[in-house]
């Protein structure tokens, strides 16, 4: 494990607060879509990172909670932010400059090489508050999805992320994705809703 991975992870297992009491949330998403035409891509270059495992989500305790932290702030530090040319979405590992994708791709091949399973870790293409499309990674835990942001070094619910979820990897299918059903939950949002377990 690389001495900045392991320093973050020390750091983070001190600072990890336990998640709130609420009944947690989870994107949910049941209407079959298009991949993103840079996924389909980087399937191509990486087939990989585009697997399925039988285990789709991951507990959330104290140490996985430090991991995910360690893992986020190392990699939001680790990239340089660089915006793409305008009309260009191209997804990439192992660069030291990159947007919101290589964030995202980063983090989840992190946390897929120290063995957490591959269907809990689901790349989902939101909105900001201003309207851009961005790209984060949607940790399925038992206590809900978690949000690991390159904006923010906090991890947090899926239901406090200041983002509309528009669609979200498949935990079933390596290259599926979905979207929300257009009646319940609009146009453009994933519906994020808590569910007692």
């Amino acid at each position: 494990m690389p001495f900045a991975l392991v320093s973050a992870l020390s750091a983070a297992l001190h600072a990890v607060q336990p998640l709130p009491a609420v009944e947690p949330a989870f994107l949910q998403a049941d209407v079959a879509v298009r991949p993103p035409p840079a996924f389909i891509a980087f399937c191509r270059t990486w087939p990989e990172e585009c697997a399925t495992s039988p285990e789709r989500e991951i507990r959330a305790d104290a140490r996985t909670l430090a991991l995910l932290l360690a893992v986020n702030a190392s990699v939001n530090h680790m990239i340089e932010p660089q915006a793409e040319a305008p009309g260009v979405d191209e997804w990439r590992l192992g660069v030291a400059r990159g947007d919101c994708d290589e964030y995202a791709l980063a983090k989840r091949s992190r946390l897929l090489d120290l063995g957490l399973p591959v269907s809990a870790l689901r790349l989902a293409v939101a909105r900001t508050s201003g309207g851009e499309r961005h790209l984060v990674l949607a940790v399925r835990t038992d206590r809900g999805d978690l949000v690991l942001d390159n904006l923010t070094d906090a991890i947090l619910p899926v239901d406090r992320a200041a983002l509309v979820f528009e669609m979200i990897q498949s935990p079933d299918k390596a290259r599926g994705w979905a979207a929300p059903e257009p009646a319940l939950a609009g146009p453009d949002a994933v519906a994020v809703t808590p569910v007692a377990r």
